[in-house]
């Protein structure tokens, strides 16, 4: 038996790299659209929600990796304005690149948390 779930994720993800074909997909989409198929269960109406996510987040999945550079350049910028001692520990243990955060970015958090707190953590992003 197959399960329903996975079929309309597939389904979505493969209208969307037909929908935006010069991205394609990319491996972390689906972590993405799980919460949102969870929550808006309609197919059609998933993949228009996925469709405004992705729209917000479509650079960090560039070959190049420059929309994902950028965030973690302004996570650096953040943690250096708010927290100096931490940044400077950072540059201690030579992580100044922010690397170690560039899944927590790329997915928003979501294999960080337990999915009801990932949940409310992404509403409480988005609203």
């Amino acid at each position: 038996m197959k399960n329903a779930n996975v079929l309309k994720m597939r389904r979505i993800l493969l209208a969307y790299a037909f929908y935006n074909y010069d991205l394609g997909y990319c491996q972390g989409m689906s972590d993405l659209l799980a919460p949102l198929l969870y929550t808006i269960q309609d197919e059609a109406d998933c993949f228009w929600c996925f469709v405004g996510l992705m729209s917000r987040t479509e650079r960090s999945f560039d070959r190049d990796q420059t929309g994902m550079h950028k965030q973690l350049l302004a996570l650096r910028r953040l943690v250096q304005l708010l927290d100096p001692q931490l940044h400077a520990h950072f540059g201690k243990q030579d992580c100044r690149n922010y690397l170690f955060c560039y899944r927590w970015l790329l997915l928003h958090f979501k294999r960080e948390f337990d999915f009801t707190d990932c949940l409310r953590l992404w509403e409480a992003l988005w609203t």
